[in-house]
């Protein structure tokens, strides 16, 4: 099953900073959800340790059945990399190939091509109607501004799905253009 998949973190190293959150909610193979958008996180009444959080993230992923979560995501490698970092602190056995070698849909390769072949500009922030990048989560965390990212990680699920549902009916043929 298809499950829209992203994290947010203090920063850009995996060895460096911190998962914050998670945020996952079942969708269809079109991109139309199953249920709501269900985010783990570090602040707030439900609050869980970044270690919860990885802990919830394994058991998801690395199951023998690989397609019962397949996130669908954008720019996924850098959420793989943290998670990588976490799973192999957490669990000495861990294999890496495992977790890259699992099926998952990245769509920051279909962005690239919308954006006319060209990696500058290429984010979501700029192809979607998501009104800014992530840059300020590691500030609004640091200054408890949790508010801030709540709206933020659902402004871009929101987006993000509106951007998978657009080009999923274009690219299957259930949109406007048509194949064969």
């Amino acid at each position: 099953m298809f499950y829209y998949f992203d994290t947010e973190t203090t920063g850009f190293s995996p060895k460096e900073d911190c998962i914050i959150s998670a945020q996952i909610q079942p969708i269809f193979d079109n991109g139309e959800p199953r249920n709501a958008l269900e985010i783990y996180k570090t602040w707030g009444e439900d609050k869980l340790t970044e270690d919860d959080i990885v802990d919830m993230l394994y058991q998801k992923l690395m199951v023998d059945d690989i397609w019962s979560f397949i996130p669908v995501s954008f720019n996924i490698k850098f959420d793989f990399k943290f998670l990588a970092v976490r799973f192999m602190q957490k669990y000495p056995k861990f294999d890496t190939l495992k977790l890259f070698d699992r099926p998952f849909l990245d769509l920051h390769t279909l962005a690239v091509m919308v954006n006319g072949g060209s990696f500058k500009n290429s984010g979501l922030d700029h192809i979607s109607e998501k009104k800014e990048d992530g840059a300020n989560i590691p500030i609004w965390y640091k200054n408890r501004e949790f508010d801030k990212i709540d709206a933020y990680v659902k402004q871009e699920a929101e987006s993000f799905l509106k951007f998978y549902r657009k080009y999923f009916n274009l690219l299957s043929g259930t949109g406007v253009v048509k194949h064969g």
